[in-house]
């Protein structure tokens, strides 16, 4: 698994509003994914926290699971699945957005009707395949559970230390 912060991505997504605009990312890959493609996966990463009710800082978190490897018209990879933390919806402490997604992506890949209708095992191997996007670097339980999964990549769009700071 390759752990990539997206801080390495960011000048694009900060482009209306940052010194950093004059960056040219035209070209720029990471793993042979276009900077363009890690932008739009972000963006729904955070576009999934819509989804979401709780105005605390802390429980916005929203991840995507992707296969980049699945041929789209768009050239983007598929969305496999999204999450959010849950944990105030549900009474859940620990359905973090990343957890919400793996637990979805797992409902999705095994679902005897759905498009996949894998078997527990193959869901399992799939997993190494995919990249995992969330808005922010996980917690430790979080990132034990994206470790344990065996994500191809681990995406995030801040770090904790900048938002403890910011807090």
């Amino acid at each position: 698994m390759r752990l990539l912060p997206i801080l390495t991505l960011l000048p694009l997504t900060l482009a209306h509003q940052s010194p950093l605009a004059a960056i040219d990312a035209t070209g720029l890959t990471v793993n042979s994914i276009p900077y363009s493609t890690r932008v739009h996966w972000m963006r729904k990463a955070n576009e999934a926290l819509s989804l979401l009710s709780s105005p605390c800082p802390f429980a916005a978190f929203g991840t995507v699971i992707v296969n980049h490897t699945a041929v789209t018209p768009d050239g983007l990879g598929e969305l496999v699945c999204i999450g959010i933390n849950e944990n105030s919806k549900t009474g859940n402490p620990t359905l973090h957005g990343e957890i919400a997604a793996i637990a979805n992506c797992t409902s999705i890949l095994t679902d005897p009707s759905g498009r996949y209708n894998f078997t527990v095992s193959q869901a399992q191997s799939a997993f190494s395949s995919l990249s995992l996007y969330t808005n922010a670097e996980s917690c430790p339980m979080c990132a034990s559970a994206i470790r344990w999964a065996g994500f191809k990549e681990y995406i995030y769009g801040t770090s904790i230390d900048t938002l403890v700071q910011r807090v």
